[in-house]
């Protein structure tokens, strides 16, 4: 196992090479910015315009919206654990990969966004395949309501050519139209804006990318929905180039909405997300 560091901007990154993979991740948000199995492309996309400072999100990787997921009034958007720097032990070997382990619990800022005890730990295994798991914790003595989300940004050559398959019949609430329904069929394309939040009826849903000739599988266990998301050409984000939206597909396992993880006293909900290149 190779091991580096390299400070960009306010951020410390963390990059290791093993005979199945390549990954960089970081203690800000406990976020995975890279992956690349060993001869292949990277699965991931960050933003050449992205924001490298403590307290803004990084566009792009894999960060962890926690503990809402969207716009929340005198909070950040999609909540501040993927804003703030978290307790991360050493990497370690995992067979031919390399396992790394954060957690998050709160103090005086994150009390003051979100008044509850609780404890979040983010265990990432990469090698040929990427595992995150993440398990909640109610700390306090109260029941605890919280969303949660894997906000992937997959890498493809073409969005407009892309598709989301694994979503047929799947209920979804189109957060751009504000409308929701029952899924047909066919797969999800892109061209224009989507932003849509699904229930599919299995656990897998698959980005299929034709330009880059590959398939990426996304399978979840213990949270039920998935966010797909493509800000298409008309919506303008200030760490996005123009046509940067041609370059990721968001694939995002979820709990969210009438479907967010609700605790007891003392308990514990995990979810883990796998994904694999084909």
């Amino acid at each position: 196992m190779e091991l580096a560091r390299e400070e960009r901007g306010a951020v410390t990154l963390t990059r290791v090479r093993t005979a199945s993979c390549e990954i960089e991740m970081t203690d800000h948000g406990a976020q995975v910015l890279r992956w690349r199995p060993t001869g292949g492309p990277d699965a991931l996309w960050v933003s050449p315009s992205a924001t490298w400072e403590r307290g803004r999100p990084i566009r792009g990787g894999i960060p962890l919206c926690f503990p809402w997921f969207g716009a929340r009034d005198g909070g950040p958007s999609h909540g501040f654990a993927r804003i703030v720097r978290w307790t991360a032990s050493e990497p370690e070997v995992d067979g031919d990969g390399v396992r790394f382990r954060h957690v998050l619990e709160p103090d005086a800022d994150t009390l003051s966004h979100w008044p509850h005890r609780f404890r979040v730990e983010v265990t990432v295994h990469a090698g040929t395949e990427l595992r995150h798991v993440v398990r909640v914790e109610n700390a306090g003595g109260q029941a605890l309501s919280c969303e949660l989300a894997l906000h992937g940004y997959f890498a493809v050559l073409d969005a407009r050519r892309a598709t989301v398959e694994g979503l047929a019949r799947a209920p979804f609430f189109d957060k751009v139209d504000a409308v929701q329904g029952v899924r047909g069929d066919e797969p999800l394309g892109f061209g224009s804006e989507v932003d849509a939040v699904l229930s599919p009826p299995g656990p897998r849903v698959t980005l299929v990318d034709p330009g880059l000739g590959r398939r990426i599988e996304v399978d979840r266990d213990g949270a039920h929905q998935v966010v797909v998301w493509n800000p298409g050409p008309t919506q303008r984000l200030a760490d996005v180039p123009a046509d940067g939206w041609r370059s990721f597909v968001c694939v995002e396992t979820a709990a969210v909405r009438e479907r967010a993880l609700t605790l007891p006293p003392g308990g514990a909900a995990v979810v883990t997300q796998r994904v694999g290149v084909r």
